[in-house]
């Protein structure tokens, strides 16, 4: 995509600065789980420099995952005013595998620092959902903008042709199309020197699919979504930070940490060193080979001992310093979950594997609990302008209202919760509209079209005239 940001760059954007995708691609490769320059050793041991790779926990990911899994999974859903919206948004949301798809952008939102939500019509009229990652986005602003009016979205075709996407906001207020969106797609190249961009050759089926042709929308049909935090690497940029990015310093500790742990067991094992007459092929009175130990059996080692030493076996087992490695790692977990806003010791080593600590309900005043809800802030928003581009490109009423219910199970126990809602709701203390609030984390509209439902159901009896036989 080098080419595609110079070409920009040479038509008077601005945005990221080239250094700043150097620690994009330096995430990448710590999401990935290897980092050349660091995880690739040469060490020399008194004689030679022998090369070995780092052991690795591939703690980026890890990290990256749980976050993700907080906020979208099968447990969130859209609460739409209209059944037939929530019907269709529901129906394009499944065939566009969602929660999976969703999911796995948001890891890669937080592993890289950007992520996006595009929605288009494609070529047989289903509404879709690209999910577009860091390396494929380019925010274009000219200078002194503060609001992202123009954004490019990337993708190449071969080694010489690329497919953008530009969606621009109309700003001119003598344009007719005054504060829409303007969608150009384009599949061109760019010149060597990255001044000159130029249709490519467009095939009989592109043509005839009108892809290509600018179309305009009272909507916006992507969605920019970010970590909620500043990106104190390019403050300028519209860009992003990864959710490690103040933190390499802790998953270098982690991973050297591991690294001795693993070197520890290996150079501890146990050892049987024998006399080298021991090991060597002998024959049998029928004049048969016999050999005291197998070839490939690592635990004896032959050495020369001497004469007096001709049958001598000495077993060597050197005490391991697990117990101090295995603290060091919890050390080091503990500052790395720490800088990545997931709390105090969120991860323990224990017995050679890391488990999450936490328990299945967090506290409200936790620092993962807190930084949950501020990215839910930014995801909420981008899930509602999702919602309402899926609606407009449907053709139906994109200004209903609608709210998104996160899974809240990480800081509510939802069977406790029901049950202390019911006691309440037997003793009077609330309605039943309340009730649906707190247990189904309906708005008060939806619990008073939910109440009403339920009286509506109910069997209505006839009038009786009370007679009065005095």
């Amino acid at each position: 995509m080098d080419k595609v940001r110079r070409y920009y760059r040479n038509q008077g954007y601005t945005f990221a600065s080239e250094s700043f995708y150097t620690f994009i691609n330096m995430w990448d490769s710590w999401y990935r789980g290897k980092v050349e320059a660091f995880h690739n050793l040469k060490i020399y041991n008194g004689t030679d420099f022998v090369e070995r790779e780092m052991k690795k926990l591939c703690m980026a990911k890890k990290i990256c995952e749980d976050k993700a899994g907080f906020i979208i999974n099968d447990r969130m859903c859209f609460n739409i005013e209209s059944e037939e919206a929530k019907e269709r948004v529901n129906s394009v949301l499944a065939d566009n595998d969602f929660i999976v798809e969703g999911s796995q952008l948001l890891e890669k939102m937080y592993a890289l620092g950007t992520g996006a939500l595009v929605q288009f019509v494609d070529s047989v009229g289903s509404v879709t959902i690209d999910y577009i990652g860091a390396f494929n986005i380019i925010p274009l602003t000219q200078a002194n903008e503060n609001k992202i009016n123009k954004i490019a979205f990337v993708s190449k075709i071969d080694k010489e042709t690329y497919y953008i996407s530009e969606h621009t906001y109309v700003m001119d207020e003598s344009d007719p199309y005054y504060k829409q969106y303007k969608i150009e797609n384009k599949k061109v190249n760019i010149d060597d020197d990255c001044k000159f961009m130029s249709w490519a050759d467009l095939t009989e089926q592109e043509v005839e699919s009108k892809v290509y042709e600018p179309y305009y929308s009272p909507v916006k049909l992507y969605q920019l979504i970010k970590p909620n935090i500043v990106n104190n690497i390019d403050i300028e940029s519209k860009l992003g930070i990864s959710c490690f990015a103040n933190a390499i310093d802790q998953l270098e500790t982690v991973d050297m940490n591991y690294d001795s742990y693993h070197e520890e067991i290996s150079n501890g094992k146990s050892r049987i060193f024998v006399n080298e007459e021991m090991a060597q092929i002998k024959f049998d009175e029928n004049g048969l080979p016999q050999k005291y130990f197998a070839k490939n059996d690592t635990t004896f080692y032959s050495m020369k001992m001497g004469k007096d030493a001709k049958d001598k076996i000495i077993h060597d087992t050197p005490v391991l310093r697990t117990n101090e490695l295995s603290e060091a790692m919890n050390d080091s977990l503990s500052m790395l979950s720490f800088k990545c806003n997931l709390g105090n010791g969120y991860y323990n080593f224990k017995d050679g594997k890391v488990e999450k600590t936490a328990t299945e309900v967090i506290s409200e005043d936790s620092d993962l609990y807190r930084q949950v809800k501020k990215d839910e802030l930014v995801i909420n928003q981008a899930l509602i302008d999702m919602c309402r581009a899926i609606l407009y490109l449907s053709g139906e009423d994109f200004n209903t209202e609608i709210s998104i219910k996160f899974d809240d199970s990480i800081v509510i126990d939802d069977q406790q919760l029901m049950k202390d809602a019911l006691l309440e709701l037997g003793a009077g203390v609330i309605d039943r509209i309340e009730y649906f609030k707190k247990v189904y984390r309906m708005t008060e509209k939806e619990a008073k079209k939910k109440n009403d439902e339920i009286e509506a159901r109910k069997p209505q009896r006839d009038d009786v005239e009370v007679v009065d036989f005095e």
